[in-house]
């Protein structure tokens, strides 16, 4: 099965990434456009921060802002982890 065909819900988050953002973006009916225009966080630092890679603080700042969240909440939780038994 290819990635392609993976939900959003089924990926695994990473500890100490912004494992929730692309969760409440989308829980708030926003493209990554929408976000874009809203936090003036360009997209593809949007789309990179969705796939893992983990950006500077002002950035977090201002999607949290934009998000209307604090900035702690897009930050993956423990319990959002998979762990292996």
């Amino acid at each position: 099965m290819s990635t392609r065909t993976i939900g959003r819900s089924a990926r695994q988050h990473r500890r100490g990434t912004l494992g929730r953002l692309a969760e409440i973006r989308h829980a708030r009916r926003l493209s990554q456009h929408d976000l874009s225009d809203i936090s003036g966080v360009p997209v593809v630092s949007i789309s990179r921060a969705e796939n893992g890679n983990m950006p500077v603080s002002i950035t977090v700042y201002k999607l949290a802002m934009g998000l209307g969240v604090d900035p702690g909440e897009l930050y993956t939780r423990p319990e959002d982890l998979e762990h292996d038994v």
